[in-house]
């Protein structure tokens, strides 16, 4: 298939590639400093949550950080802004590292949608009214594209000085 020997198709996909390996980066990164900080506040559900009904009990999981209180939650968006940026990101207060990666994947493969929609006809925002359609599509774009994309790399890999 000529796509999939286009060079620029080919860099293209290879971006995605990369954007998806540093979410993971940054993700392995995060997300530890995020439960331990959960863990040592101990932070409860706020009592706002319990008149809708939701039982009190501690926070265990990040995920569920939303029902804590204002002021607990506050708290731990500034304990965790120090955070990221002992780990090397330079983010502003309420931004976080992780979020920012996967909207850089979103936004690659944007681009990499009106890169190929000559090829295959489908343009992004086809592929964006329905989620499983999405995934399907680049999953497969990903498979099509995985071996010339690792030769892509070969041949472009940065040499080690």
């Amino acid at each position: 298939m000529a796509m999939v020997s286009d060079p620029d198709c080919i860099k293209a996909v290879n971006a995605i590639f990369e954007a998806m390996a540093y979410e993971q980066t940054v993700r392995a990164m995060v997300e530890p400093k995020q439960q331990e900080l959960i863990d040592f506040f101990k932070f409860e559900i706020s009592d706002e949550m319990c008149v809708r009904g939701i039982e009190k009990y501690v926070i265990t999981k990040y995920d569920d950080l939303y029902m804590a209180d204002e002021v607990d939650r506050e708290l731990f968006y500034k304990e965790m802004h120090q955070e990221h940026l002992k780990l090397g990101f330079d983010v502003k207060l309420y931004y976080c590292p992780i979020l920012i990666a996967e909207s850089m994947i979103r936004d690659i493969k944007r681009e990499v949608a009106g890169i190929l929609e000559p090829y295959i006809g489908i343009s992004y925002e086809q592929l964006s009214y329905n989620l499983k359609s999405y995934k399907q599509y680049y999953d497969l774009i990903l498979t099509m594209f995985a071996g010339a994309v690792k030769e892509y790399q070969k041949t472009n890999a940065i040499k080690a000085v």
